[in-house]
């Protein structure tokens, strides 16, 4: 088949780009031509014909699609595609191109967060942090849970409303919508997307032949933390957990970067810690991601809102590691407490503390776990296994399933 893969991540750019990447690499191995479409701003530097890529800007509102509809259109005739393939691009495909590409050639959509079911991309009560239940749309609004923060919002909030029910009808018109984890396929259902065009296909990642050795373990243990330095994802809770246990034998690694790295910096030598805690920044090369995994003690996933599968969670415990989360929705999919690794109680920095000082005091404990994990990626949730049953999805539309 030759498959358009349509995404708004550049390739150093966190899990969705690595996923996109990953997932290409092994399509092209099974003999499949892949064209990449990027939807990016930043269009001074032209793409290289050699890579199969093309770049069109983001648009999110009705005109701007109106205006690319054209240059859409010949990207699709120069591809040909057999099937396209929408890496989310919520909010930055105008659904006038998506309607497009509709028309073109079978669509299948990949959900890779919960941008789509909620306006604040928390799944929770704003300000009281509650989990929320509600379907999103114009009752986000009335409650006050969006609320406009000055006086041009009252113009944008009303027209985010419209492009976002737009842009979520045509989601429901589209071939197939894939959803790595339970927890969004459930809020796929709610938001009115079929159930006949909605599939289950977890994520997968690379297995070893055997699980990494923990005699090669780094002492004292290495609580590693892999992700953006943003607010929602706890690396600032995980600061505070790691100064409360500060008499315990452990270093730590914090590989990321984003907004929050300075007040990191700044919370890291106010505690006294700038000694036992290392930001390396983000990390390009998947090697030396891996070789990160393959040394620590535990991977410490804190994300404080409902995530939609964490790829970083199956990327560990196929290096052996055990993971110490608060294990919101998505994480569920592969994290068993107790088995390949420990929740701790939501937001609550004491306990993700606690959680983490088991696994630090108790290496043998941590390595049972770690095997533990390993099997059941292996078992579970190995690439192959995730591209064959993304493959059977694409079979379901083109006949083509190999």
């Amino acid at each position: 088949m030759r498959i358009l893969q349509v995404s708004d991540k550049a390739n150093h750019d966190g899990g969705v780009a690595a996923y996109v990447a990953s997932t290409s690499a092994r399509l092209e191995a099974r003999g499949h031509r892949i064209v990449h479409l990027r939807l990016e701003n930043n269009l001074s530097e032209s793409p290289d014909p050699a890579a199969s890529e093309y770049r069109l800007p983001t648009s999110y509102g009705f005109v701007s699609g109106q205006l690319l509809r054209r240059a859409l259109r010949k990207v699709l005739l120069e591809t040909r595609p057999d099937l396209i393939h929408v890496h989310e691009c919520f909010t930055t495909l105008s659904p006038v191109l998506l309607a497009e590409m509709r028309r073109f050639a079978p669509v299948v959509g990949t959900l890779h967060d919960i941008r789509p079911f909620c306006y604040l991309m928390t799944r929770r009560f704003s300000p009281t942090g509650m989990p929320c239940h509600r379907t999103c749309g114009i009752g986000c609004f009335a409650s006050g849970c969006v609320r406009p923060e000055a006086f041009s919002d009252l113009a944008r909030l009303p027209r985010r409303w419209v492009m976002d029910r737009l842009s979520l009808n045509q989601w429901c018109r589209i071939d197939r919508v894939i959803a790595p984890s339970s927890y969004l396929q459930e809020l796929a259902l709610q938001h009115g997307i079929a159930a006949r065009n909605l599939r289950l296909v977890p994520h997968g990642t690379d297995v070893p032949p055997t699980c990494a050795s923990w005699t090669d373990r780094a002492t004292p243990a290495t609580v590693l933390y892999l992700g953006g330095l943003l607010e929602y994802k706890g690396p600032g809770v995980l600061v505070e957990a790691l100064g409360s246990i500060r008499e315990r034998d452990w270093q730590a690694v914090i590989a990321g970067d984003g907004p929050l790295r300075g007040p990191l910096e700044e919370k890291v030598q106010r505690l006294g810690l700038r000694e036992r805690i290392r930001f390396c920044g983000h990390l390009g090369d998947r090697r030396q991601i891996s070789r990160l995994l393959s040394s620590a003690r535990l991977l410490a996933l804190p994300s404080l809102i409902p995530e939609s599968f964490s790829l970083a969670g199956i990327e560990a415990l196929a290096a052996g590691t055990p993971v110490v989360s608060y294990g919101l929705c998505g994480m569920g999919e592969w994290l068993r407490n107790g088995e390949n690794g420990l929740v701790a109680a939501a937001g609550d920095a004491s306990d993700l503390a606690r959680q983490m000082g088991r696994l630090i005091d108790d290496c043998a404990l941590a390595e049972a776990m770690g095997k533990r994990g390993y099997a059941l990626v292996a078992t579970r949730f190995s690439a192959d296994t995730a591209l064959d049953g993304l493959l059977a999805v694409y079979g379901e539309l083109t006949g083509v399933s190999a």
